[in-house]
């Protein structure tokens, strides 16, 4: 057998073991394992359907409802809508929506009821809530009542709402959306806003103001609600060099 022919040999054998493993690194991530927490192959949810033995569970759909659309200028409008999830078990860390020419997503924990604040260049009086896509997930071992933000020290002032957050539990979070309402003594709602807390760290502190336009007279109340994504893994911050999944992460491995 000839040099040249043993090298071309040599050179096919070559590729076809880089060829091999690339395949199989291929594979081997997205090929359906059923039990690795992760969607993936042709998986229809998360260790569900497809080849996977498991049914996919559909969740109850969520219940939507606009509470509130305030006109803030020509071209501004805030809404408030409310979302119910009578699911005990399914969360969702993404839900697709349309609302007039907003197009946006958010997360709800099993057996909430969130309120969300949106904001429109046009008025949406008369459009339709649609939601569009809802990535569903359980979570397993673990109670979102454990999770509890505790708002003091807040203080309206002109168009200036501020006060201070501060995370009354065993988990570090990336981010902290903050919601607040404020009503009149007749219990009307009288304007509405949103801020976002970072890299809230676990029983400390932070500092939080939202901001109007426009001083907010007659205001009587302010409701306040903090939340944070259960459902993402990479809200929580990491720990010991490594990210922990909240359903494996529990306040004795601090």
């Amino acid at each position: 057998m000839g040099r040249r022919i043993k090298q071309l040999i040599y050179g096919i054998i070559y590729i076809l073991i880089i060829a091999g493993i690339g395949y199989g690194i291929y594979y081997s991530k997205n090929r359906p394992t059923c039990f690795d927490g992760v969607k993936n192959g042709k998986e229809e949810g998360i260790d569900c359907g497809g080849k996977c033995a498991n049914v996919c569970r559909i969740a109850v759909p969520l219940q939507v409802s606009v509470i509130k659309i305030i006109k803030v200028d020509e071209g501004d409008y805030d809404i408030l809508a409310k979302v119910t999830n009578t699911n005990q078990e399914y969360g969702s860390g993404n839900v697709e929506f349309e609302f007039g020419n907003i197009n946006s997503s958010f997360y709800i924990l099993p057996g909430q009821t969130k309120r969300i604040i949106l904001n429109s260049s046009s008025d949406p009086s008369g459009a339709s809530f649609n939601l569009k896509n809802a990535e569903w997930e359980k979570l397993n071992s673990f109670d979102p009542k454990n999770i509890d933000f505790r708002i003091d020290r807040t203080q309206l002032r002109g168009g200036e709402f501020e006060g201070v957050i501060f995370n009354n539990s065993d988990f570090d979070f990336d981010t902290v959306d903050v919601a607040v309402i404020l009503y009149d003594e007749q219990d009307n709602i009288l304007a509405m806003n949103k801020t976002t807390v970072n890299t809230l760290l676990s029983r400390t502190e932070r500092y939080f103001k939202v901001i109007w336009p426009k001083p907010v007279g007659n205001a009587f109340r302010a409701e306040v609600e903090a939340d944070t994504n259960l459902l993402e893994n990479s809200n929580f911050i990491k720990r010991y060099g490594s990210q922990e999944k909240f359903q494996e992460y529990y306040p004795d491995q601090r």
